[in-house]
């Protein structure tokens, strides 16, 4: 899997779980929900695996679904621009 590709998807992942707590900050759901504003507004073909993702981060045909929607999307042409957008929501 290529690099940005796999750094997206395990940032939905962790995003996934993090963000759904009851003690997570606002920073944190602002964060993933900049990750997924990123993914659906640049891959709209994605959002039915980001959905079964978030209901199973820790699912590895999940994320592989998901990374693969992305790799035939072209994510890993992108992945100046994507570790750019990824920086700017930490």
């Amino acid at each position: 899997m290529d690099p940005i590709v796999t750094s997206l998807v395990n940032a939905v992942a962790a995003g996934a779980v993090s963000a759904f707590k009851d003690d997570a900050t606002q920073a944190v759901k602002n964060a993933y929900a900049g990750i997924k504003a990123l993914i659906t507004g640049k891959y709209q073909g994605a959002t039915s695996s980001l959905v079964l993702l978030e209901e199973k981060p820790a699912s590895d045909p999940r994320k592989a679904t998901l990374a693969e929607v992305l790799e035939d999307a072209g994510a890993q042409h992108r992945s100046e621009e994507h570790t750019s957008e990824l920086q700017s929501l930490r």
